[in-house]
């Protein structure tokens, strides 16, 4: 038998002989693909680790790793830095930089990217949108749904010209077992759902952002699941250690140790933490120096803002400041 190309008889003594025969290597292979018609940004930076099928004018960008057995269909467009494994792609698709496939089936005129992650078991149909940092595994996806924002699709069945919202995510797995989530036709699926499996989402149907959703929705049916809306007035936010020390002409030291005294537990840079809150309002009434006075002012009136003071506590708060 013998060799077509001399580079199939050369010998490999160390790794430097071997990385120079591989490039070699690949540099052969996307010699082969430009005789077939593909446009590769740059041939020296391209890696075939496996089997490629192309239809005409492929277009492929810098960086991108083709493993396992591919095809790319006619106008197919592959963005810098994508890696694709296993993967069928339709005709007339572009795949932005930084996509990766794996065991994925993609119909034609679909956008993905960039940024995207299709695992095994993917199925996308014409005209679908995946946008960026969107993760979809083992979902089928109907002709021209989307969802082109930060979303987890996981084991789910999506119907045609349904739109997900940015930050939804479907909750798929309970820590034993995987669960599916159907989602009509057009349906529309608000920003930061999320979508509890076993569920089903009607056609037409519309989940309100925000909702956490358990329960089937009817077709054309609106669910809002999300706690309701509260605005306190006049909110109080949180207060620096160093700006309530410099308020009272105190050092952060010796205000660390007071806090430290009454409530057991180091004052660290905020007042966020209500149990220190409410240790030193109990000293309310025992408070004997304009240090202490301050401080509890200053923690009842973050208690205040957050709607954690009863009224007995508040009706003290004029005397608190006259004392002061």
């Amino acid at each position: 038998v013998q060799p077509e190309f001399d580079f199939e008889v050369e010998g490999v003594n160390d790794r430097l002989q071997l990385a120079a025969l591989e490039r070699r290597y690949q540099l052969h292979q996307a010699e082969q693909l430009l005789k077939a018609g593909v446009t590769l940004a740059d041939p020296s930076r391209f890696d075939l680790r496996g089997k490629l099928s192309v239809g005409q004018d492929v277009r492929i960008d810098i960086n991108v790793i083709i493993e396992g057995d591919c095809y790319l269909g006619d106008g197919v467009q592959v963005g810098a830095g994508c890696i694709l494994k296993n993967a069928r792609v339709a005709a007339g698709t572009v795949i932005q930089p930084y996509s990766i496939f794996d065991d994925v089936v993609v119909g034609h005129d679909t956008q993905i990217g960039p940024f995207a992650r299709l695992r095994p078991g993917t199925e996308l149909s014409d005209q679908v949108h995946i946008g960026n940092f969107v993760e979809v595994k083992n979902s089928r996806i109907g002709p021209a749904s989307k969802a082109n924002h930060l979303a987890y699709i996981g084991d789910a069945v999506i119907g045609t010209g349904s739109n997900i919202g940015a930050g939804t995510i479907t909750c798929n797995y309970d820590g034993a077992y995987k669960h599916q989530t159907l989602i009509g036709d057009g349906a529309f699926i608000g920003s930061n759902s999320s979508l509890v499996a076993p569920v089903q989402i009607g056609n037409g149907a519309t989940v309100g952002a925000g909702s956490v959703v358990t329960k089937a929705v009817p077709d054309q049916g609106l669910a809002i699941a999300r706690g309701q809306q509260r605005n306190i007035e006049n909110y109080q936010r949180p207060v620096l250690l160093s700006e309530l020390a410099s308020l009272i002409n105190m050092s952060e030291a010796s205000l660390t140790r007071f806090l430290k005294k009454w409530t057991g537990k180091t004052f660290i840079d905020n007042l966020n933490d209500i149990r220190i809150a409410e240790a030193v309002c109990r000293l309310i009434d025992t408070s004997d120096t304009i240090a202490e006075i301050a401080i509890n002012l200053v923690l009842i009136t973050y208690r205040i803002s957050i709607g954690l003071l009863s009224d007995e506590k508040v009706i003290l708060l004029p005397n608190i400041v006259k004392n002061m």
